[in-house]
């Protein structure tokens, strides 16, 4: 499963993107098995493409950066995934940063045996946690559209393994 880009798309600052595009829409609002199933199609890079663009999309604002994240560690498991393609991208810089927010939800969301419930107020109510997050989410902003540069070169000197250019 493979998009069908243009010769021209290869230059586009968001070849990344549109190289998995397809893949999210079509499982945009679908269930976990769905999406399990169309992400089993795919080879090693569009898995990281598509775990990448399934976090970065959903990443707006503070709230969203953390708790997203949160959802991604417990609910959706594909926090390691996420991680993982981004090593297998050449993203370590991003890895790193992503691994500082996730020590930071778990220290902050222990307590005892078990962690509590995250929640996106949670950055609301807790003005230093607000301040913690609202860091690596700077981080994190500044960061991104660099890892999607270095993806898009990837892509640009892999072309069969991501895309099916059109006949012109």
């Amino acid at each position: 499963m493979k998009a069908t880009l243009t010769k021209a798309d290869l230059e586009s600052p968001q070849l990344s993107w549109k190289c998995i595009e397809p893949m999210l829409l079509s499982v945009r609002a679908k269930d976990l098995a769905t999406k399990a199933a169309v992400y089993n199609e795919l080879n090693e890079g569009q898995r990281a493409l598509f775990l990448f663009y399934a976090f970065h999309n959903h990443v707006h604002s503070v709230a969203e950066f953390y708790w997203f994240t949160a959802y991604s560690m417990i609910e959706l498991r594909s926090w390691d995934g996420l991680k993982n393609g981004l090593q297998y991208l050449n993203n370590e810089d991003l890895v790193g940063l992503l691994e500082r927010i996730e020590h930071l939800i778990i220290s902050t969301n222990k307590t005892g045996e078990q962690g509590r419930m995250v929640s996106p107020t949670d950055v609301e109510e807790d003005k230093v946690l607000f301040q913690r997050v609202e860091e690596l989410y700077v981080e994190y902003k500044s960061a991104a559209p660099k890892a999607i540069a270095k993806m898009n070169e990837i892509i640009r000197y892999n072309t069969v393994d991501y895309i099916e250019l059109e006949n012109d």
